[in-house]
Protein backbone atom coordinates (compact mmCIF):
# COMPACT_ATOMS: atom_id res chain seq x y z
CA UNK A 1 0.00 0.00 0.00
CA UNK A 2 2.88 2.35 0.79
CA UNK A 3 4.29 1.94 -2.73
CA UNK A 4 0.91 2.63 -4.34
CA UNK A 5 0.45 5.79 -2.26
CA UNK A 6 3.94 7.01 -3.19
CA UNK A 7 3.35 6.45 -6.92
CA UNK A 8 -0.05 8.12 -6.68
CA UNK A 9 1.46 11.18 -4.97
CA UNK A 10 4.08 11.36 -7.72
CA UNK A 11 1.48 11.44 -10.53
CA UNK A 12 -1.50 13.17 -8.89
CA UNK A 13 -0.50 16.67 -10.01
CA UNK A 14 -0.23 15.48 -13.62
CA UNK A 15 -3.74 14.06 -13.46
CA UNK A 16 -5.19 16.97 -11.48
CA UNK A 17 -6.10 14.69 -8.55
CA UNK A 18 -5.91 15.11 -4.79
CA UNK A 19 -2.57 13.94 -3.37
CA UNK A 20 -4.24 11.98 -0.53
CA UNK A 21 -7.37 10.27 -1.85
CA UNK A 22 -9.50 8.11 0.43
CA UNK A 23 -8.13 4.61 0.90
CA UNK A 24 -10.27 1.91 2.42
CA UNK A 25 -10.08 -1.82 3.01
CA UNK A 26 -13.43 -3.09 1.72
CA UNK A 27 -15.01 -6.33 0.61
CA UNK A 28 -15.81 -6.71 -3.11
CA UNK A 29 -19.51 -6.04 -2.37
CA UNK A 30 -18.68 -2.86 -0.42
CA UNK A 31 -16.43 -1.67 -3.25
CA UNK A 32 -19.21 -2.25 -5.80
CA UNK A 33 -21.60 -0.17 -3.68
CA UNK A 34 -19.01 2.58 -3.28
CA UNK A 35 -18.33 2.71 -7.02
CA UNK A 36 -22.00 2.93 -7.92
CA UNK A 37 -22.86 5.57 -5.29
CA UNK A 38 -19.89 7.89 -5.80
CA UNK A 39 -18.88 9.75 -8.93
CA UNK A 40 -15.22 9.02 -9.52
CA UNK A 41 -12.97 10.22 -12.29
CA UNK A 42 -10.16 7.90 -11.26
CA UNK A 43 -9.84 4.80 -9.11
CA UNK A 44 -7.22 2.28 -8.12
CA UNK A 45 -8.30 -1.16 -6.98
CA UNK A 46 -5.60 -2.93 -5.03
CA UNK A 47 -5.89 -6.63 -4.24
CA UNK A 48 -3.05 -8.70 -2.84
CA UNK A 49 -1.85 -11.74 -4.78
CA UNK A 50 -2.85 -14.25 -2.10
CA UNK A 51 -6.45 -13.04 -2.16
CA UNK A 52 -6.64 -13.26 -5.94
CA UNK A 53 -4.99 -16.69 -6.04
CA UNK A 54 -7.33 -17.99 -3.35
CA UNK A 55 -10.33 -16.60 -5.21
CA UNK A 56 -9.37 -18.18 -8.52
CA UNK A 57 -8.18 -21.54 -7.15
CA UNK A 58 -10.46 -22.29 -4.21
CA UNK A 59 -13.50 -20.10 -4.43
CA UNK A 60 -15.20 -19.94 -7.83
CA UNK A 61 -17.87 -17.62 -6.42
CA UNK A 62 -15.15 -15.14 -5.38
CA UNK A 63 -13.73 -15.26 -8.90
CA UNK A 64 -17.11 -14.10 -10.18
CA UNK A 65 -17.25 -11.34 -7.53
CA UNK A 66 -13.86 -9.98 -8.60
CA UNK A 67 -14.78 -10.16 -12.29
CA UNK A 68 -17.98 -8.20 -11.59
CA UNK A 69 -16.06 -5.72 -9.47
CA UNK A 70 -13.60 -4.99 -12.27
CA UNK A 71 -16.43 -4.61 -14.79
CA UNK A 72 -18.32 -2.21 -12.52
CA UNK A 73 -15.16 -0.18 -11.86
CA UNK A 74 -14.47 0.15 -15.58
CA UNK A 75 -18.09 1.04 -16.37
CA UNK A 76 -18.71 3.49 -13.52
CA UNK A 77 -15.39 5.34 -13.58
CA UNK A 78 -15.35 5.67 -17.37
CA UNK A 79 -18.93 6.95 -17.28
CA UNK A 80 -17.83 9.89 -15.15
Amino acid sequence: MHTVRKIFQDICHKLNLEPHPPAKNLSPLEVKRYLTKNHLKFCVLLVDAETVKDAYVNLPQREVEYQELLEIAAKEVCKN
